[in-house]
């Protein structure tokens, strides 16, 4: 038999992942996990942001462990479904609108050695819940998240080089590759980050083809040091939705 839990650390399920959030656009996706048992709650877009990001749920809610989340303070809709899930929910400071770097204030990683964001975009709830207890590693990019594929609790995928240079100073393992063999709504290409999320412990899934991306072979190595399988969700190209974000999982009782 098996019971539900809290994933406890963010983005890195410890059993088989139940439910996760991701964006309500991306039908196909949603399919795709449910078909793989796993429960999609539907993140609805924050239509104060411009652009495709109003459709992201790393834009518009991060977890921070166990039932705790920050959630825009403005898209209600998504602050009730959680709610409702028995999640805790910590309304942002800030009213996440607009346009970058404006809308990135929830857009960070949370790792064992820090958290990686864009120290001066960040909500002020997200660095007042972690206070001194976890270091920040500042880098220029705001899309943090959107940038970096979560591996493991030290080792992550970023096409960012200001994100990579922090993670090497800050002793996380990093993975540099090409930019671009991702698609996205309105730019030139999107980020890893948003393309995938992990269904366990050593399972990262990808929204379209991880195959078909030019440093395949890269990644598929530099996960399998750490124990992780990549799985292809569809035959397309990537596509970047704002993440596949792990948020319950099984546990056996």
């Amino acid at each position: 038999m098996f019971g539900l839990n809290f994933i406890e650390k963010p983005n890195l399920p410890s059993g088989v992942v139940s439910s996760v959030i991701i964006s309500q656009k991306y039908n196909e996706f949603i399919t795709a996990l449910e078909r793989l048992g796993v429960s999609a709650i539907s993140s609805p877009p924050n239509y104060d942001i411009a652009g495709a990001e109003k459709y992201h749920a790393d834009i518009s809610v991060i977890h921070l462990g166990g039932e705790n989340m920050i959630c825009a303070r403005n898209n209600h809709a998504l602050v009730k479904k959680l709610q409702d899930l028995g999640f805790h929910v910590i309304h942002s400071e800030k009213y996440i609108v607009g346009a970058y770097p404006k809308c990135t204030a929830l857009n960070a990683v949370i790792t064992e050695r820090g958290m990686v964001c864009r120290k001066s975009s960040v909500d002020g709830e997200l660095l007042k819940y972690f206070g001194s207890s976890l270091p920040i590693i500042n880098v220029n990019q705001g899309y943090a998240r959107c940038s970096t594929a979560v591996v493991s609790e030290n080792a992550v995928i970023t096409s960012d080089d200001g994100i990579y240079n922090a993670c090497i100073k800050n002793g996380i393992d990093v993975l540099k590759i090409s930019s671009g063999d991702i698609e996205i709504e309105g730019y030139s290409y999107g980020f890893i980050g948003g393309t995938c999320g992990k269904l366990s412990q050593d399972i990262l899934a990808f929204c379209g083809k991880i195959e078909a991306h030019r440093d395949y072979s890269n990644i598929k190595s530099f996960a399998l040091n750490y124990g992780v399988s990549l799985l292809s969700l569809s035959g397309e190209t990537l596509f970047d939705v704002g993440g596949i974000l792990p948020v319950m999982e099984k546990q056996n009782v």
